[in-house]
């Protein structure tokens, strides 16, 4: 600190010999022009008084203002002497006597006597610039040895002041210190062989204690430091994780204030409609112009109904822009207020969704399940479908106008009240087996009819389940078979018949003459087997 403070007073010490320095070098050139300047005077005038013209007299009003300007220096630079202000005055004197000499008509002895006025002022004024000059410089010197004197004394009275304030510490507070030093070190070392002074020990528990309070708080610091870094890295990864949600969301979310601006839009906008976040900043009604003419009127009645501040006020709406391109997309919008947690409402936070070609497929759907429709209300074949428990989910025209029924009178009943009491017993067994497998081919029940007889009917069927593999419901079509039952037990009791017969039975194709059947007496008869005979 002392050094640095005799530093300081060097630097001060040399600025104020620079500035001394230039004031004198100042001094001596002032003092040169003015020199110069006064036998210049002199000289133009005497070619004024001697051969008096405008021109002449132009040049040493010139002279003369210069002069003039030179005096004001003196006083700028803080100049003091008793000839300036007679050298000004003699000064002042003079451009009324040559003007009045070269101006105005007097007679030559008049004007004679006048020229040796002004000669006589010009050398007045020579010589007390002379004094002037030499009186300033020997001023500005002995300023100059006045200031450095001053400064050496200063710094002197410094010095010895820094020299004794030394001593006193080393005297006064130094040497305790040193001796309380040794006493802890000797007590650190374990040597007791000196016996403490009383005022140390007293001195050494005020140091323990300030030891002890240092080390809490510096330990309450440092775990506070700790717990404000860790508080500011949860921070920063927050900020950052927020940051990723919202620059790098799929969804073209905003945020407006209550003014109705733009706050924040997230990049995704731009992969929708093909503008950029900056441009929405730019201009509050980007969105109104990219909607729809045939859906304006749906978005006005929406903005009148979510302009509303109160809370969980949830609106929802579809409509169509056209982005960037003229390309036609459509838009889930959702939106809602937002509040602090004083309830003060800070705007209207929203999303919106490209939703294009969900539209696309809804639309396919449509078409498909209208078509599916037309073929499930049109087809030929019975078709039902049933639930887990085989209770009737839905059944097509087809199968009413078979069993005769309502479609009321059939829907959430089970089927097994429509079967055979010689069919239940088969169909509650097969029934888990067939959701088991996913599909059935060729089942033959008995199922009765509104009117109470049953027909003979053959299912074919499947299961579908849902996405997570489980159960959802059956998809099954049958046949009414009862005729072909009946024509097949026809063909059996014609079969017997034939094979029972005694007499030979021989049957041919009336175009062919070939066999079709021959009984058992008749093979017997001929010693051939049915297929060689057909054969």
């Amino acid at each position: 600190m002392i050094y640095l403070i005799l530093a300081l007073i060097g630097l001060i010490w040399v600025n104020f010999s620079i500035q001394l320095k230039q004031e004198l070098n100042q001094f001596r050139e002032l003092a040169i022009n003015w020199d110069k300047h006064t036998d210049e005077l002199m000289i133009l005038s005497t070619e004024v008084l001697l051969f008096p013209s405008q021109q002449r007299l132009s040049r040493w009003n010139e002279k003369f203002e210069h002069m003039s300007l030179l005096l004001d220096q003196f006083q700028y630079l803080k100049f003091k002497h008793k000839y300036i202000g007679e050298i000004r005055y003699t000064l002042n004197k003079l451009p009324m006597m040559i003007k009045r000499v070269s101006i105005v008509a007097l007679s030559e002895q008049a004007k004679a006597q006048h020229i040796l006025n002004i000669q006589s002022r010009l050398q007045s004024i020579s010589l007390l610039s002379a004094n002037v000059s030499e009186k300033a410089i020997r001023q500005a010197q002995k300023r100059q040895h006045q200031t450095m004197t001053l400064l050496f004394g200063l710094f002197s009275i410094y010095l010895l002041t820094t020299i004794f304030l030394v001593f006193l510490f080393r005297r006064l507070i130094q040497a305790p210190i040193n001796r309380l030093v040794q006493d802890i070190s000797a007590i650190g070392r374990g040597d007791f062989t000196e016996p403490l002074n009383e005022e140390h020990i007293e001195e050494l528990q005020i140091i323990s204690d300030t030891i002890n309070d240092t080390r809490h708080e510096l330990s309450r610091l440092t775990v506070s430091r700790d717990e404000l870094e860790h508080e500011m890295v949860k921070r920063r990864k927050a900020e950052e994780h927020y940051r990723i949600l919202a620059d790098y969301s799929l969804a073209w979310e905003y945020w407006l204030n209550p003014e109705s601006q733009f706050t924040f839009v997230s990049p995704a906008c731009q992969r929708v409609c093909g503008y950029t976040p900056q441009d929405f900043y730019n201009d509050a009604t980007l969105m109104e112009k990219l909607i729809h003419s045939q859906d304006v009127e749906i978005w006005n009645e929406h903005f009148n109904e979510h302009s509303s501040t109160k809370p969980n006020m949830y609106n929802k709406v579809e409509f169509r822009i056209h982005d960037k391109e003229g390309v036609i997309h459509w838009i889930l919008h959702e939106c809602q207020p937002v509040f602090d947690s004083a309830q003060k409402h800070l705007g209207t936070r929203g999303v919106n969704r490209d939703i294009t070609q969900q539209k696309l497929l809804r639309q396919t759907l449509q078409e498909s399940e209208e078509k599916y429709k037309a073929l499930y209300n049109n087809a030929p074949l019975s078709y039902q479908s049933l639930d887990e428990e085989g209770h009737f989910l839905d059944i097509n025209p087809a199968w009413l106008k078979t069993l005769g029924y309502n479609r009321e009178e059939v829907i959430g009943r089970p089927l097994d009240e429509f079967l055979h009491p010689d069919s239940r017993k088969s169909y509650r067994k097969n029934f888990p087996v067939f959701k088991q497998r996913g599909g059935v081919s060729d089942v033959q029940y008995q199922i009765r009819h509104k009117d109470g007889h049953y027909l003979d009917i053959s299912y074919e069927g499947r299961v579908a389940y849902t996405t997570d593999g489980q159960f959802k419901q059956t998809y099954c079509v049958f046949q009414d078979i009862t005729q072909r039952i009946k024509a097949e037990k026809e063909s059996i009791r014609f079969n017997r018949l034939l094979e029972g017969a005694l007499n030979e039975i021989y049957i041919f194709d009336s175009t062919t003459l070939l066999f079709l059947e021959v009984n058992l007496g008749a093979r017997n008869n001929l010693g051939y087997s049915l297929e060689e005979l057909k054969n």
